[in-house]
Parts: C-alpha cells; sequence; structure tokens
C-alpha cells in the first residue's frame, strides 16, 4: 500500500471481472487490464489491436507475452494466426493467471502460461521472434523493466530479426521516463512508434532487432489478414515514426 494510501485510510483497489451484454473486462480498479468482445469479435478499438499484425512477420513466429491481464492480446493473436504461432506468456501475479483463466473460459487458447518475474525470466530464455512488453502495477510500468539490463536481455532473447513491442501508456509517472527509456532502447533497436489512436494514452513502441521499417510495413500489408477487419491497425503501421 502506498504512503498516501495509508495517511488517508484508502483501500487498495482489487482485480474484478465487469461481464456485460456486448464485453467483458478484467478491471483493476477503474484501470481496464483486458476486453473482450462478445460474439467472436477480434478487435477491441484499443491499444490491445496493435499489437495484431506483428506475428504476420514471420512464417511460424515463437511468442513470449510479459503480463498476462486478461489475454486479450493472446486471444487476438490464436484467432488471427492459429496454430502457426506459438504463445508463451510470464506473469507475476498468480491471482492474474487464475483471473485470465475465468475470463477467458469460453475461448480456447493454446498458450505456456509461466508464474514468474518477467524481467529475470528474460535473463535465462531465448529464442523468440516477438517480445511483447504490458507488465503493468496500477497504471505504471515497473521500473525493471525501464532499465539498460532488461533492454540487453530482450535484444538477447530475441532471433535474428525479432521484435520488443512495449505498450508504453502515458501515464503522469511514465511520461517523465519516457525520453530516457526511447534513448535506452534506441542504444540497441531500430525503435518505432504506432500511436494506437488519437483518444488513447497508449504509444505501442517497436524496437526491430533487424527489420527496418520499410520492410516492416510491405512485410505486414502482405502477409497481414484483413478479412476480421484491421484497417484501423494497418494505417497506424503505415503511418509509424
Amino acid at each position: 500500500m502506498s504512503l498516501m494510501r495509508k495517511i488517508f485510510g484508502i483501500k487498495e483497489p482489487d482485480f474484478n471481472i465487469l461481464d456485460e451484454e456486448d464485453k467483458k473486462e478484467l478491471r483493476y480498479g477503474i484501470i481496464t487490464y483486458s476486453r473482450l468482445f462478445k460474439g467472436g469479435k477480434i478487435y477491441t478499438n484499443a491499444y490491445w489491436d496493435f499489437f495484431a499484425p506483428l506475428p504476420s512477420l514471420y512464417p511460424s513466429p515463437r511468442v513470449l507475452m510479459i503480463g498476462l491481464g486478461g489475454g486479450t492480446i493472446l486471444f487476438q493473436f490464436k484467432r488471427l494466426y492459429g496454430n502457426k504461432v506459438s504463445l508463451s506468456a510470464v506473469e507475476i501475479d498468480q491471482r492474474v493467471a487464475e483471473l485470465y483463466r475465468k475470463f477467458m473460459a469460453d475461448s480456447e487458447i493454446d498458450a505456456e502460461i509461466i508464474i514468474a518475474d518477467g524481467a529475470k525470466y528474460l535473463e535465462t530464455h531465448r529464442g523468440y521472434d516477438i517480445i511483447i512488453l504490458d507488465a503493468y502495477i496500477a497504471d505504471y510500468i515497473p521500473k525493471p523493466f525501464l532499465t539498460d539490463k532488461f533492454v540487453e536481455n530482450a535484444y538477447a532473447a530475441l532471433n535474428k530479426e525479432g521484435v520488443l513491442a512495449i505498450n508504453y501508456a502515458m501515464s503522469i509517472k511514465d511520461m517523465l521516463y519516457f525520453n530516457s527509456y526511447m534513448g535506452k532502447l534506441e542504444k540497441r533497436f531500430n525503435v518505432y512508434r504506432v500511436s494506437s489512436s488519437i483518444l488513447s494514452g497508449n504509444t505501442i513502441i517497436v524496437c526491430s532487432k533487424g527489420i527496418k521499417k520499410a520492410e516492416m510495413i510491405d512485410r505486414i500489408k502482405r502477409n497481414f489478414d484483413m478479412k476480421f477487419g484491421g484497417e484501423h491497425v494497418l494505417r497506424a503501421y503505415e503511418n509509424m515514426y
């Protein structure tokens, strides 16, 4: 519990699943950690969508997620790519893993769920095509993921043309670290930004180990399956900077 909460006697928020007629959400207090529309709809019109094209960069990608939430990104990847994609997720909080299983109870997702500290996990694991960092405590990224050590470990864990993709939510605290963090990433990667929407405070930072922007966009345009929609996502990648 934070010092301010102790002083004013404010109770810590907790996780809950909000089940509405058209969608479900996993929330931590008022913060939405995952969203899933009912009726088989894949896209959420929120930041999760903007990771969706990344597996199309590879024939059979091996994906590691750091930070599980309710599994929205895992759900999208499995629906879009089926058995072509190998999915693993590292989650430090056992409660979140249990909520994920409840939240996705009606969806068949073949993913390995690992209960571990994601920053430490990367120190000893290798061979990924895509690493997605979506780890948060409330509305900010834990400090271990903002260090040079994490950047070096992510670089080493990726294959030759691998991509590290980061959900960076522009909370007041994270805005203070943004420029410094970008500098750390740019020491190792080709770094680009994908804006999820005008109204969103989320930026997707795409850190490519080997693929330059033009080649990345070309592969996505050739390989990304648009039969489920996703025009908003394709436009965002065409305009990444």
